[in-house]
Order: C-alpha cells, then structure tokens, then sequence
C-alpha cells in the first residue's frame, strides 16, 4: 500500500495538525475563512465554471489518484496535470441525494427532513425555492447557468385533477411507485423545479435514469413519453448505455447557444452524469475494455464524456477563463456486489481506503477531487487540506465576490486559496460531519474520526449482516448512543484499529464538538 498517494505523514504537516488539536480548535468558530482574495481583475474574477460530477466514481478509479488501477483515465488525469488535484476531499454523505444537496446548498442535508437513504420516485423537491444555491448565486452576478444530467433531489410535481396530491413524499418502493406515477400529472409544468432553484436551462433525469425513465426539460416533462402496460411514464430515449451522451450533447448545445448570444456573460455548467451507477449499463464501444468489471468499463465512460467537454473548451477557446472541476457523489460500490466484479485485476476502486459507497468507512466518502483554470490555478499542484463538497458553495463566493448570508451556506468554508495553489498554511477546515446510509453520523478531524452509533459500515445491510437501523429522530440523539469507533487517522488512515473503549476522552470531546455543531445548525462561523 506504501504506492499509494499519502501526504497526510509529511513531517511539518503533522506538526501544524497536532499544534491544531491541542489548542482545541476543531470547534465551530476556530478558523472562519482564509482570508483569502482574488487580484482586482475582473476577468479572474468572473471565470466561466464547468462543474462536472461522476456517480459512484472512486477515489482509486481515476489513474491520477491510484499507480495501482487496472485502467488508465487520461482525460481526468490531464486535468489533474494541467490543474490542482485534491488527496484529502470527501463528499459529506456516502450516499447520491444528501451529497448533492450539500453541493449545491453548502449545507448538510441531515439538517433537513431527510435523515437516511435516498429520494425515489416522485419525492417533493429537498431544496426550497427560498434557499440560496450554488446556481441562483451565480445568477446574481450575471452567469447564464444549466444543469444536465442526473438531477436526484426531488421536484414538486402537480397532482392530476382531483388528487389530493398527498402522496408519502415518494418513498414508495417497489411497487408502490406505478400508484404514484398515475397520481402524476406528467403535461403540466413542476411546482418547484430547478428554475426555482437557480438554473436558467434544465435537461435532467428527476432522479436515476430508470426511475422514472423520462427526461425533464426546463420543469416540462420532454419528449412524448407513454405508460407502459403496468403504468411507469417511459421515453424511449432513456437508455441506459446512452443516457450520459445525451446530457453532455444537451451541456454542449446549451455552451454553443449561450456563446451565440455573445452578451459576454459567463456560464455555469452542471453536469451531473450517471455513470457509473448501477442505473447505468455499460455502452458497447467500451464493454470489457477497462479488464476490470462493469464499473471499471463505465469510468471510460465518465473519462470520454470528460474529454469531449474539454474538446469543446477549446473549440472554443475557453480553456483560459474557464474553471474546470471533477468529482464524484460518493464512493464506489463494493466489487462484487450488485452485479459488479469479481475483479480481474489488483484494481481498487477506493485505494486503500476502508469501505465503500453507503458506509461510514471513509471508502464511501474519499472521492477524487480535480479544479483546472489555466493562468489562475498552477500546473500539477496538489493540496492536502481538508476538504468536503460543501465547500464549493462558500469558494465559488469568494472567488465572484458573494457576500454569504448568515442562513447560506452554514456547513461550507471558503477553501479558495487552497484551489487556487496558495496553502493558507494552517487547516481551513477544523472538521467535516459525515452521514452514512443509514444514517449514521461521523465527525472528522485532520486527526481523529469517531463513527456514532455502529461498530459495523453503517451502509448497506449486506455490508454489516444483521445490522438494524435505529429509529431516527432529532439528530443529536446519536449523542446517548452507547457504541462506536473511534480512529486515529493521522497514524491510522486506514481505518484498522478501533480506539473508541481505550480513549473514552476522545470520544467525549469529538462527541461535544459534534453536538455544538448539530445544535448551532451551523459549521461555519459566523
């Protein structure tokens, strides 16, 4: 394992880190910002943003992160080469929905209704029109902005006549989501849809490609999609060996006409592809081709959908004011389970990491974490700092001069510095709160990490036979929870040696910083 990418031993890293712990700050109001701000040039300031987010892609799933994969991803690595690779991001969620809220609200979505699992089906949008995200922020400030791809946060939908539109927030499973759907007026427009949330052009799936398979455009159903005989709305156009072709030619169509207009204004792109979820299959061009597994031949995928917008970047000659960013919802899938492996190679999808996707093991957080702006962001850097996909809120306002309310934002820390190359020289970030699929709530330092209410994953039930799930209520009730893990990842960071019953005073500090954060309802100071 010594191949692997580790910078968390580097000597004067650790000193700045246990200094960091002993003064006790990895509480709430430490270290605010960095302090941090851009040269007066309003061309660096104003960049056009292309934010591109991978479904189960693993940290040891791009060849820039891994000396070990079993395939190569040039065109991730070509980012990584002509920009800033991240070695210490997680997502704070290891599963799709709670991590995209997070993205793009810069807030935990444990904060909100939603305290396990998933969103399905017909599930109300988890985003309130009058929250600020990522896109209406950027609106403010003159972007033209679109998302296309995988969308899996919920949407307000209209009831047909005479429903009382009062169906159980859509997490009916099996099924119980065919009654929903006829509960579903698919010709009229969403209550709240992602124009509600910021974005000027939509081409989204509401959820995974499959479920339901239809396509939303600008909060309209598109196309002409029919029942099938059980009474799932189907488009026929949502296969799953095309369907993130068609979000990157929608992402493309959309940059051409918006530089068509040529008003000057910059772009925000989201692209939330599918791959490499199980949602998915794999496109023929590239089956077998990794020598991995279905997800190996599906990171080729996510590699070439990430090629061809780079090809249009400079088609265009964008590549100069243009921030380029890559990564992932969460973990990968464990080889071998739901249909993937075995394996054909040593390749491991989380490195060396323990765990995987839905787990409280930081596989199904540690994720790769790529920025490209040429001129602004140096070549080949790479940043150890601690970093969590919430952050990319308060760093995008910071680079375009937002001003964050006190109710935006509460769980993003504003990390520009550290994408722009420049170390702070301290930690940014005194700790992340993770939350597995379950529920299970983690928190984490650059040193220590203690996992709440578990001594198995946390994820899925296969990944900790006969594990139940507690009830979940307010979130602070984890905090009577009589079990844990407790690990020392500066000396530990693979997640090897439980130190929850030798270390009773750890455990009862990180337990208190944890509390403070879940009652403040807020992570980053005011």
């Amino acid at each position: 394992m010594k191949t692997f990418d580790n910078r968390k031993k580097s000597g004067s890293m650790n000193i700045q880190r246990r200094d960091f712990l002993k003064l006790g700050l990895i509480g709430t109001g430490a270290l605010a910002l960095t302090g941090f701000s851009l040269p007066d040039n309003s061309e660096n300031q104003h960049p056009n943003i292309v934010l591109i987010m991978a479904d189960d892609f693993g940290w040891g799933d791009a060849s820039s992160y891994n000396p070990q994969a079993g395939f190569q991803t040039p065109n991730i690595d070509r980012l990584a080469h002509e920009g800033i690779r991240f070695t210490n991001a997680f997502t704070p969620h290891s599963v799709c929905t709670p991590t995209r809220y997070a993205l793009l609200t810069g807030r935990y979505a444990w904060r909100t209704w939603m305290r396990e699992g998933v969103l399905t089906w017909y599930s109300p949008s988890l985003i309130p029109s009058t929250r600020l995200t990522l896109a209406s922020m950027l609106k403010k400030h003159g972007y033209t902005t679109g998302v296309f791809g995988k969308w899996h946060l919920g949407l307000d939908w209209q009831p047909v006549e005479g429903d009382p539109g009062d169906w159980q927030w859509g997490i009916q499973r099996g099924g119980g989501a065919v009654p929903t759907s006829l509960r579903v007026d698919h010709s009229k427009p969403l209550i709240t849809g992602t124009k509600d949330l910021g974005f000027d052009h939509s081409f989204i799936s509401p959820n995974n490609n499959h479920v339901p398979p239809i396509f939303v455009r600008n909060d309209y159903v598109d196309g002409a999609p029919e029942r099938d005989p059980d009474g799932t709305m189907r488009d026929p156009r949502a296969q799953r060996d095309k369907v993130d072709d068609i979000y990157v030619a929608e992402s493309i169509d959309f940059l051409e006409k918006h530089l068509a207009k040529k008003d000057g204004d910059p772009f925000f792109i989201y692209l939330p592809l599918n791959a490499i979820h199980l949602a998915t299959l794999v496109p023929e061009r590239f089956r077998g081709k990794s020598g991995v597994d279905d997800a190996g031949d599906k990171c080729l995928w996510v590699d070439e959908s990430i090629g061809k917008v780079l090809a249009v970047l400079e088609k265009y000659d964008l590549c100069g004011n243009t921030l380029v960013i890559f990564t992932s919802d969460n973990g990968p899938l464990a080889p071998g389970t739901h249909g993937y492996g075995p394996q054909s190679t040593p390749h491991q999808p989380a490195g060396p990491y323990r765990g995987y996707k839905t787990d409280a093991w930081d596989g199904g957080y540690r994720i790769p974490f790529i920025a490209r702006w040429p001129g602004s962001i140096p070549a080949g850097s790479i940043c150890d700092q601690l970093f969590s996909l919430t952050d990319v809120f308060a760093t995008v306002a910071a680079l375009i001069g937002h001003d964050l309310p006190q109710w935006a934002g509460e769980d993003s820390f504003n990390q520009l510095s550290s994408l722009l190359g420049r170390s702070p020289g301290y930690p940014v970030r005194p700790s992340i709160v993770l939350q597995s699929y379950t529920g299970v709530l983690s928190i984490r330092t650059n040193r220590w990490k203690l996992i709440l209410d578990t001594k198995g994953s946390g994820g899925h039930v296969y990944r900790t036979p006969g594990y139940q799930p507690r009830v979940l209520g307010p979130p602070w009730e984890v905090m009577h929870s009589p079990t844990g893990q407790l690990y020392d990842i500066l000396n530990d960071p693979y997640e090897t040696t439980d130190l929850y019953d030798s270390n009773l005073a750890g455990v009862i500090q990180l337990k208190g910083i944890l509390e403070r954060l879940i009652r403040d309802e807020r992570s980053r100071p005011l």
